[in-house]
């Protein structure tokens, strides 16, 4: 035997070569109807013959079932349901040969069913590798239910951030229309999702609403209150979110949108109390919207210590970093602003003013009507 060994093969090579040769034999066998010793049935009634040692080195399932003093030890046929025998075939050959068919959109699933219940982590994985390679707008939710329902994180994941990032389109296609009421919420709650204001988010999940209305409309509180109005206009307000029936029809939901209108109502010399601060932009929200600057017209500024004139070219730079509504409580103007000195003599007081009124909003609030 040591003869037929090529000198120019290490022993670990030699070790592979006879580990391939020996599952080559069992493949042969099993083909020719020789030594096998154990029958597989498909849910369709194909029959596949195999050796209960191949399965059980090669399946945590069958190991099990094999060795662990299951009922199956003793018998010839084993019924295997949920797969067909087409992928039942694909999977003990994969066992004996490491060879595995294109995986493909209409194998996948059921490819996935058989490596999930057999455990067998390499076809999990070419599985996984065909889902990401082909990840679009159309299918982006439903590939995360998958992952979901068979708890893959890594495609969850993949999904997730694909869907943050593609929201407006993905919005567009029934997939979304569809979609579970959990992974909307996913979505909304995320700081990742990609809009420059929450406009196209309000429109996005009405439509869902609506899509099946009579089976979500309760769900409306909730989604609301994870859309961030307050990076939306007074206008859009009024005219897109008040003017809905199902908002306006919903008192859980007029009393969120009454809170916001409370805030965009804001006054100069009005309580603090009016302003929301604790709504956290999404990572690419435009920070200043034109509300904001309608705002700011009503306040004064005035030269400070430590801070240089700001020239026109400056401000929009200047502004990509100031949060107004974290920074609109705690700042106060001290000289009329007004077109020109905004634009070209831009300097300002920082100082807290956190001991402002307290005034109970509900004396004070506008009717949203």
């Amino acid at each position: 035997m040591a003869a037929a060994v090529d000198e120019n093969m290490d022993l670990s090579q030699y070790k592979h070569r006879r580990h391939e040769l020996s599952y080559s034999k069992l493949d042969e066998f099993r083909n020719g109807d020789i030594a096998w010793d154990i029958t597989l049935k498909s849910a369709d009634g194909k029959e596949i013959h195999a050796h209960k040692c191949v399965l059980a080195s090669q399946s945590g399932y069958f190991e099990s079932m094999f060795i662990g003093g299951f009922k199956e030890t003793t018998q010839d046929v084993i019924q295997i349901n949920d797969i067909s025998g087409d992928v039942l075939k694909v999977v003990i050959d994969f066992m004996y040969t490491g060879e595995l068919v294109t995986i493909e959109e209409d194998n996948v699933e059921e490819m996935l069913n058989a490596a999930d219940m057999f455990q067998i982590e390499d076809i999990q994985n070419a599985c996984l590798k065909y889902y990401t390679s082909v990840v679009h707008d159309k299918n982006c939710l439903e590939f995360k239910e998958t992952a979901d329902l068979r708890a893959i994180t890594t495609l969850s994941e993949i999904c997730l951030n694909y869907a943050l990032q593609r929201f407006l389109h993905i919005a567009e296609h029934q997939s979304f229309l569809d979609a579970d009421v959990t992974h909307i919420m996913q979505l909304l709650k995320s700081d990742d999702l990609c809009v420059t204001n929450e406009e196209p988010v309000y429109r996005a999940i009405m439509k869902w609403v609506k899509h099946d209305e009579t089976n979500r409309k309760h769900l409306l509180p909730e989604l609301l209150a994870n859309i961030r109005l307050v990076f939306t206009s007074k206008e859009f307000l009024v005219e897109e979110v008040i003017s809905d029936p199902l908002i306006s029809s919903n008192p859980e939901c007029s009393k969120i949108v009454k809170r916001v209108m409370v805030h965009f109502n804001y006054k100069y010399g009005d309580s603090l109390s009016k302003i929301i601060t604790n709504a956290k932009p999404r990572t690419n929200t435009n920070r200043l919207t034109i509300d904001d600057m309608r705002r700011l017209r009503h306040y004064n500024c005035s030269d400070s210590p430590g801070y240089s004139e700001r020239e026109t070219i400056d401000l929009l730079d200047y502004f990509k970093e100031f949060d107004i509504n974290h920074h609109f409580p705690q700042i106060e103007w001290n000289q009329y602003m007004n077109e020109n000195n905004f634009l070209t003599r831009f300097s300002e007081v920082w100082r807290g003013i956190n001991e402002g009124t307290t005034d109970d909003d509900d004396d004070d609030e506008e009717s949203i009507g």
